[in-house]
């Protein structure tokens, strides 16, 4: 009869009663189910890049908003090689994020220059945006971050400087008749970080139609800017029957709390993760029981060994 000593025993009912947490770190994590399906590309980046999505998907996230503000599903909700942009020419699966790196925020490295009320009558109208103040409010309310950049106020002129944001007024010619109603545009180049953390903002800028500028209220200026800022934080446009501040016309948007949510959680994904962003199921454990019991087997094989070659070995002999 194979017996067990009580340390033996009592480390088998300590594996027995071991969280799935502890056999997951051994057996090496759990399952995950990808939302909208495993991205063909997803193992094809090296180390240092972001790999596969794995942010839990929260409760009750509207994915045609969240593809739509995170992976510009709506104005390019097919691949378009000849879009000049380097990722609405893309098929959605193999889009990525681009939101703006937590530590240029926090770090100090974003800027903005706004025209002044010499140069332009747009400059005129954004004296009443000099104070930081605001612009920490909206960065704050798009990314869940704080924003500690200078805002400076000046002629804006030239191509902007790395990690700088112009707001300004176009130029004669900027914009032609196929641009007539469209009252502000962003500007935004972007690059890929040597080091693999992901695709960066290099800087941008935020340019108001003359011809239409003028014509804005108060509310509509200010809502048009936040539009802009959050093209240039990595948002794109979604449905306008969403009444998003991010839809494109506009007039009766308001900074909604869902879209403020869905911002935010792009920003806890972060910069250059491919779509989806999100995962379902990311807690379905590895099944512990067989890592389990096969610990428990090795030991008892291993008892079971031991106590045959004991017992075929000869009685000892006392030395004399």
């Amino acid at each position: 009869m194979l017996r067990l000593r009580p340390a033996a025993a009592a480390l088998c009912l300590a594996l027995l009663a071991a969280p799935d947490a502890w056999a997951q770190g051994v057996c090496g994590g759990a399952r995950v189910r990808w939302i909208g399906g495993l991205p063909a590309a997803a193992f094809d980046r090296g180390p240092s890049e972001h790999g596969p999505p794995t942010l839990d998907e929260p409760a009750g996230v509207d994915r045609v908003l969240w593809d739509a503000l995170v992976f510009d599903a709506y104005d390019h909700p097919d691949a378009n090689r000849d879009t000049p942009d380097n990722m609405s020419g893309l098929p959605l699966e193999e889009r990525r994020t681009v939101v703006v790196d937590e530590g240029v925020l926090r770090g100090g490295r974003l800027h903005f220059c706004l025209q002044s009320a010499d140069d332009s009558r747009t400059g005129a109208r954004l004296a009443a945006y000099d104070d930081p103040a605001w612009w920490r409010q909206q960065i704050r309310r798009w990314t869940g971050h704080g924003w500690s950049g200078e805002i400076v106020v000046r002629a804006c002129t030239g191509e902007p400087p790395f990690d700088w944001v112009h707001v300004r007024e176009g130029e004669a010619g900027e914009f032609d008749t196929s641009d007539a109603d469209t009252v502000a545009v962003a500007h935004i180049t972007r690059y890929r970080d040597a080091h693999g953390a992901g695709v960066q903002l290099a800087r941008a800028e935020i340019v108001f139609n003359p011809d239409r500028a003028p014509d804005l209220d108060e509310d509509d200026f200010e809502k048009v800017l936040a539009h802009e800022l959050g093209h240039v934080l990595g948002l794109w446009h979604v449905p306008p029957a969403s009444g998003f501040i991010m839809a494109r016309h506009v007039g009766d948007l308001m900074w909604s709390e869902e879209e403020r949510r869905l911002a935010n959680l792009a920003y806890q994904v972060g910069s250059n993760v491919q779509y989806p962003g999100l995962v379902r199921g990311a807690s379905e454990p590895v099944p512990a029981l067989p890592f389990y019991g096969a610990v428990l087997l090795g030991m008892l094989l291993l008892r079971a060994v031991s106590s045959t070659i004991r017992r075929g070995r000869p009685p000892p002999v006392a030395n004399r």
